[in-house]
């Protein structure tokens, strides 16, 4: 998951960047972007704290898959399909940066994740009995 800094609408100067190069894989990385600077969160104490991270990031998607899940039940579970509606609904942020071109590529993944429009997709999937999403 990307960190993005939604004030500056740029990704974080902190978030990683693809490809994965390691395993000589080339695999995109991040698959997708999130909030992830001055995420306001519980802290010590009893209290909150503006925080940044991605690690502010990733629970934002992990919401995400919540929500949807409750939204569109025939989803629970099903993993590859809810990653599918999720990319598929990110907006979209171009990028030639780090060795890729267009969308997706090695900075924002597929995009900006949008959690009201993957309900709104998923749900328009599934009530028109279309399933594409299915297992």
């Amino acid at each position: 998951v990307g960190a993005l800094n939604k004030e500056a609408n740029t990704l974080a100067r902190f978030s990683s960047r693809g490809p994965i190069t390691q395993d000589r894989s080339n695999r995109l990385k991040p698959e997708i972007s999130a909030p992830g600077v001055s995420v306001v969160s519980s802290y010590l104490g009893n209290t909150y704290s503006a925080m940044s991270g991605t690690s502010m990031a990733s629970p934002a998607v992990n919401g995400a898959v919540a929500l949807l899940w409750e939204a569109v039940p025939s989803l629970k579970r099903n993993v590859a399909a809810t990653i599918q509606v999720l990319q598929d609904s990110a907006t979209k942020v171009s990028s030639n940066l780090c060795s890729s071109s267009g969308v997706p590529n090695n900075l924002y993944g597929y995009g900006s994740m949008d959690v009201y429009a993957a309900v709104q997709q998923a749900k328009k999937v599934y009530e028109n009995n279309e399933n594409q999403y299915s297992k």
